[in-house]
């Protein structure tokens, strides 16, 4: 912000060039995720089968030549965690919206509609909130913003704020909230309604 006062701008070439140093984006969806980083365990083994399958959506959308588009069984480490961060992450912010995740209560039903039950609106403010949680995740691991994408040096240019980011890859995210019924149900989890007077069985602590 170039209002603070200079001391407090770390523009200095210390601070730039230090390797645990994150300038993150002026968004506060990405504040938001990277104050609760360290809060929302990643790693569930009952999130497993939801962080598979959002894998899976994944790379069916993504370009072929990307290294993130490995079988599921041959994912690096850190990309098999960026898909349990995304389910975890989204049973944090689902809360916001009124809604929670249980195991399945009657077998059969279909899963909830997100579209229906939020409106586009909600819709979009929780693919912001999933945007912030992705741009925390990449900083973390070392990306950082370019013009260009680069994957082999971990540079994006979509390392923006939400209202930077073009339509089509704000679209990215709005599909990954629209598609969480199908990764949780996956699970045997499901969302539904906190109001709902059915007893929510936990999944974990949150």
């Amino acid at each position: 912000d170039p209002n603070l006062p200079k001391e407090r701008q770390f523009n200095d070439s210390t601070w730039l060039d230090h390797r645990n140093f994150i300038r993150l984006p002026l968004d506060r969806m990405t504040l938001r995720a990277f104050i609760l980083v360290d809060e929302l365990p990643c790693r569930r083994a009952e999130f497993e089968s939801a962080a598979r399958r959002a894998h899976e959506e994944y790379v069916k959308t993504a370009i072929p030549t990307e290294p993130s588009l490995l079988p599921w069984q041959d994912l690096e480490e850190n990309l098999r965690l960026s898909n349990f961060h995304q389910v975890a992450y989204a049973e944090n912010i689902l809360r916001t919206a009124g809604l929670g995740v249980r195991k399945i209560v009657r077998a059969g039903k279909p899963p909830l509609k997100i579209q229906s039950v939020l409106g586009d609106a909600e819709v979009r403010r929780l693919a912001e909130m999933e945007h912030g949680r992705w741009n925390v995740e990449r900083f973390l691991l070392g990306w950082r913003y370019a013009e260009t994408k680069d994957i082999p040096r971990r540079l994006s240019p979509y390392l923006v704020p939400w209202d930077k980011l073009p339509p089509e890859i704000q679209q990215y995210d709005v599909n990954a909230i629209l598609s969480l019924p199908g990764k949780f149900q996956a699970a045997g989890l499901e969302i539904y309604r906190l109001a709902e007077s059915a007893p929510e069985l936990p999944t974990g602590n949150v």
